[in-house]
């Protein structure tokens, strides 16, 4: 379930993109290697990796708790994540098409609830995903990203259904003195087979001093429950913070708190990224 939130990261900005960091230097070398030549081969027969269509990037993150949609995914320990991303301009405006991969480490267990009490436990997350960016010059810059990301679980059983799929959208925009963005996205079958889901979300960041920043957003997860296909478990989540840049790395702390009769509770963040 993607990334350690950070309310400067994500596709519309905000909304999906984790943090953007490491190597690419290495990430273009090997598309280089990949595209040259076949047989006998001296450098010069390599593409160099500035004729490489598009743009590569890669990120690395350590926080000190995963939180997606207001709930802890490492059990409030920390988290290590990172992934790399690839772009193609359509040629169309300033829309691209996107890929992308991230991990995490996460700890989730499933209990199967039959008699023996057997339970698997989830330590790995991966989220593969792609889709389509750009803004709308009517509106001066207002940004938009469609696409579908899938959540997977190496090593747990097909039967705890955690692996899922969800399509989404979003907008966003500069005012200047403040962005703002918003999202949906939508789940024929959510995390543990709850069923179809649909969750909503907005964000606000200000820009204080330089590269310190200060925001929050909201989100909502309208799921069915497990086992009742007639009524509806809403979660609400929120949370507020800061960042800076500092180092050539991007420092936050964020409060993260929900209300549903899950009762999730509270927690602070601390992250540290860096992203090339």
């Amino acid at each position: 379930m993607v990334q350690t939130e950070s309310m400067s990261s994500s596709p519309v900005n905000t909304w999906r993109a984790p943090f953007r960091a490491m190597g690419l230097g290495a990430v273009a070398m090997a598309g280089a290697i990949c595209l040259a030549w076949p047989g006998n081969s001296s450098a010069q027969d390599f593409l160099p990796p500035s004729d490489i269509p598009g743009e590569f990037s890669a990120n690395v993150a350590l926080s000190t708790d995963y939180i997606y949609r207001g709930v802890t995914q490492s059990d409030h320990s920390p988290a290590l994540s990172g992934g790399f991303d690839y772009s193609l301009p359509t040629g169309a405006g300033d829309s691209a098409f996107y890929v992308g991969v991230w991990g995490s480490n996460i700890e989730q267990t499933y209990n199967y609830g039959d008699e023996t009490g057997a339970t698997t436990t989830a330590n790995i997350e991966l989220d593969i995903y792609g889709g389509l960016s750009g803004s709308l010059p009517v509106a001066d810059g207002l940004g938009w990203d469609i696409g579908a990301i899938h959540y997977k679980y190496p090593g747990v059983p097909s039967a705890s259904k955690f692996d899922f799929t969800e399509v989404y959208g979003g907008l966003g925009y500069d005012f200047g003195l403040f962005s703002l963005e918003a999202s949906v996205a939508y789940s024929p079958d959510y995390f543990s087979g709850i069923g179809p889901s649909l969750y909503a979300s907005s964000a606000a960041t200000i820009p204080v001093y330089k590269s310190f920043y200060v925001g929050g957003g909201f989100g909502r997860l309208m799921s069915l429950k497990p086992n009742d296909g007639k009524s509806f478990e809403q979660i609400s989540d929120w949370h507020a913070g800061g960042g800076l840049t500092l180092l050539g790395l991007d420092w936050s702390v964020t409060y993260y708190d929900t209300k549903s009769t899950s009762n999730y509770g509270s927690t602070v963040v601390g992250a540290v990224a860096a992203s090339f």
